[in-house]
């Protein structure tokens, strides 16, 4: 039974509280934010609109943020 689905405010993280025969438990989901760019109408990392489409961002972390551990679709039909 699902009690409780509570966002933190000003955080992108997510508590979920459930209690089943009198416990509770507790998940925290704290999402990865990544550096998203559009070009061409198409959605990129930041590394690879830096390596493919030889766009620069001001910062070396944008640069080489790979999107990893994002929840993403590349093809959703």
């Amino acid at each position: 039974m699902l009690n409780l689905l509570q966002a933190i405010k000003n955080t992108l993280d997510v508590v979920l509280t459930a209690k089943e025969n009198g416990k509770t438990t507790e998940v925290k989901f704290t999402p990865k934010t990544s550096v998203i760019k559009e070009k061409d109408g198409k959605l990129f990392t930041g590394k690879e609109n830096n390596d493919t489409n030889k766009v620069t961002s001001n910062t070396a972390t944008d640069n080489t943020d790979e999107g990893n551990g994002l929840g993403h679709c590349k093809s959703c039909d």
